[in-house]
């Protein structure tokens, strides 16, 4: 991102060249900055060789007399600030970086950039980003600039400073300028006043609306479509530090009419995604605390969030919300909020979206929404208990409601009225019984995604309960979380073709029934088997307490080797007390089609019939294992498996290639993890409670090289571990954890 020092490691790096010893000819600094000008790059090229230009050359003339001189010798070439591509290098006279007669790298053409898209155009052989400090190196810099003078002037002052320097979120060009103001700062009043400016409006802030604002905008106004600037603001809603669900904020796009998602709502997701990935390459977003469904923004944003005019949004993440100042805002978030209660009708005639999701407001008036006839989205995601407030009803325009992770108290036929909704969040909801009749979920003709997964909602095709049917009818349907707990209700899902394509996050909760389902292959005579081959687009698979349900059958379906499978996509698979369990793999499909399973996470409690999980080896993005209460495990990859030997040797030396965390717990005749040692190339973590046979792990002095960061258990357990040799045990002694 700008400011984060990129032209100053260039420039460190062009000096470290004048200072060493090296083996180039010659060293060239070019700066190219964002109106692109081919005709100065070159003459800053021509400067550097001492080339005597005289007049106007054109770019071809120009070319060959920078390509002479280059050609001749080795050359390291630095160019600072590039915004896009610089079509070819060959144009502007740059010779081949290769030694012709050896194949061996002669020359080095080093870059900086704002943007991942321009690594990828100037095809870069090594892409280095460049981030913001950490909370250490801040503090640091901050100090230096800031000065002791300044810094010890009132004991209460350091203090300041540390909130001055966590507001500048690691970025070091604002760091460096508001230490710099602060260095003249030497009473307490003077720095209390500047962290009211600074959190107030950055822009007010001596040097930031020159120096720090104006490069940080070049981003944002270089993102170029109207498109991805929208959404890039809609993402200030979010409080500093929040980790937003990715596929949250893309449904909040989609709503708000940044993203269309008429047609198609799996291309709308996966525009949501490009989205994404646009922002996190231009550096105005990062990761959040889970690296691949969530993002945050980054510390420059935040800066330039707080500069720029907010325009007609409302965030309050701490101050008490006062109704005369949401009237005329269009979008309001008070995630985090402290309040307690939200009363009276507020006047927001054009409100779109508001964000309620963790706060503490646990009463909301009856009569709060029906002045706001266009509020698109509402979020109010892991609330403490509170009634709906009857005007709820009113939300004509309202295309998404999120009202998961809380206690749900509804009303009758709330649903019926929301007609334009598209998007219906209740998973992790509780007492959610006899708020939603039969006829309500079959109003809402315009929905796109549903969600009850590990809902209280679980009895489908009940009386005075909704049936699957109304999902059926529902055509527009294309997202479905669901919790079943009836035997006729799961009989329903997997013999809709519909409902199976939908399905997305599927929760099994209390199955009790001992009949088999006719309309599965293969059915047993005196215990369940679920075969869930058809439900192709299945992420997450949860089942819990099905004490009847003896078998889960995963087939392969061979008809069409280009035809997606379940583990093609299943993300989670979690089963929890199933005492009798078998999971039975059926190889159907071609073996070289194993290799794209995609489960990411397992979890299995309490089926005690299991004895090994050796069809793990073909899981290659695995990264949480939990394995729990399973009296049969005795091996987790098994050399005496069924797997034909091929495939078992091929699969096994790589399995758990991207596991980050293993957690095995009361396993009481667990002897193997398996026979022979693992890399483990991202293992951060394994834990081993109540596992008394379990004498090994499958480790060698490679094994979580530079990844391990503890090993969990007890010490009795620990001491009996053999070991492949000395230097493998003292390699893995610093890491061990009592429990």
């Amino acid at each position: 991102m700008g400011g984060v020092g990129k032209t100053t490691l260039l420039k460190k790096l062009n000096n470290e060249f004048l200072k060493r010893n090296h083996d180039f000819d010659l060293v060239l600094w070019v700066v190219v900055s964002k109106d692109l000008n081919l005709e100065r790059v070159q003459k800053g090229i021509a400067d550097s060789l001492e080339l005597s230009w005289s007049g106007e050359r054109d770019l071809n003339r120009g070319a060959k007399d920078i390509f002479k001189a280059l050609s001749k010798i080795k050359f390291v070439l630095l160019l600072d600030d590039i915004w896009q591509r610089l079509v070819d290098l060959r144009s502007i006279g740059i010779p081949s970086l290769m030694d012709t007669s050896t194949q061996e790298t002669k020359s080095k053409v080093v870059f900086t950039t704002r943007s991942e898209a321009v690594c990828g155009f100037m095809e870069v052989d090594k892409m280095i980003r460049v981030k913001c400090l950490d909370s250490n190196e801040t503090w640091s810099l901050f100090q230096n600039k800031v000065g002791q003078e300044a810094l010890n002037c009132h004991p209460k002052v350091p203090k300041l400073a540390k909130l001055i320097a966590e507001e500048c979120g690691g970025l070091p060009l604002a760091l460096v300028t508001i230490g710099r103001t602060m260095a003249s700062k030497k009473t307490i009043q003077e720095w209390k006043h500047a962290i009211t400016v600074l959190k107030r409006s950055a822009s007010e802030f001596s040097g930031m609306g020159d120096e720090v604002l104006p490069i940080l905008k070049s981003s944002y106004d270089n993102l170029g479509n109207d498109k991805n600037k929208s959404c890039f603001l809609y993402c200030s809603l979010y409080p500093e530090d929040y980790s937003i669900k990715n596929q949250e904020l893309i449904y909040h796009w989609i709503a708000e009419g940044f993203i269309d998602a008429y047609h198609d709502i799996d291309e709308a997701r996966n525009e949501g995604y490009d989205v994404i990935g646009c922002l996190k390459g231009a550096c105005l977003l990062e990761s959040g605390d889970d690296v691949e469904t969530q993002v945050k923004i980054s510390g420059g944003s935040r800066i330039f969030h707080q500069g720029r005019k907010k325009g007609k949004f409302l965030v309050q993440a701490s101050n008490r919300p006062e109704r005369d100042e949401w009237e005329k805002e269009e979008k309001i978030s008070l995630i985090n909020n402290g309040a307690t209660e939200l009363i009276g009708t507020p006047k927001c005639l054009n409100l779109s979206t508001l964000l309620l999701q963790h706060s503490n407001v646990s009463t909301i008036s009856d009569d709060f929404f029906p002045l706001m006839p266009r509020l698109r989205v509402l979020n109010m995601a892991s609330y403490p208990v509170m009634k709906l407030p009857t005007s709820i009803t009113s939300l004509s325009a309202l295309e998404y409601l999120n009202l998961s992770y809380r206690k749900a108290f509804l009303r009758p036929h709330w649903l019926r009225r929301l007609v334009e909704l598209k998007y219906l969040d209740l998973s992790y909801t509780y007492q959610l019984h006899d708020d939603i009749a039969p006829g309500d979920i079959a109003c809402l003709s315009k929905l796109q995604m549903l969600d009850f997964y590990l809902s209280s909602f679980r009895d489908w095709e009940v009386e005075r309960r909704p049936s699957l049917s109304e999902l059926e009818i529902l055509k527009h349907l294309n997202y479905l979380g669901i919790t079943i707990g009836t035997d006729r209700a799961l009989e329903k899902l997997v013999s809709s073709q519909k409902l199976q394509l939908c399905t997305r996050r599927l929760y099994i909760s209390n199955y009790e029934s001992s009949n088999p389902f006719l309309a599965l292959s293969r059915p047993r005579l005196l215990s369940a088997s679920l075969n869930l081959a058809n439900m192709i687009n299945l992420k997450e698979l949860y089942m819990f307490k099905c004490h009847r349900l003896e078998e889960l059958r995963i087939s392969w379906v061979a008809e069409d080797e280009e035809e997606i499978t379940l583990l093609t996509t299943l993300e989670r698979l979690q089963i929890e007390e199933i005492p009798n369990l078998r999971i039975v793999w059926d190889e159907l499909l071609p073996h070289h089609l194993f290799c794209s399973i995609n489960l990411h996470y397992v979890e299995i409690v309490d089926c005690h019939a299991l004895k090994d999980f050796t069809w793990l080896i073909y899981a290659k993005g695995l990264k949480e294992l939990v394995l729990r209460s399973l009296n049969g495990l005795e091996e987790i990859i098994s050399d005496g498996c069924a797997l034909p030997p091929m495939l078992y040797e091929k699969y096994s030396s790589n399995s758990f290639s991207r596991l980050t965390t293993l957690d095995l717990i009361l396993l009481p005749n667990l002897k193997s993890i398996c026979k022979h040692t693992l890399a483990f190339p991202y293992l951060e973590r394994i834990q081993g409670l109540q596992c008394p046979q379990l004498k090994k792990l499958p480790f060698d002095t490679n094994s979580a090289k530079n990844t391990i960061r503890e090993i969990r258990g007890e010490t009795e357990w620990w001491e009996s571990l053999e070991w492949e040799d000395e230097i493998t045990k003292s390699t893995f002694v610093p890491y061990f954890v009592e429990t």
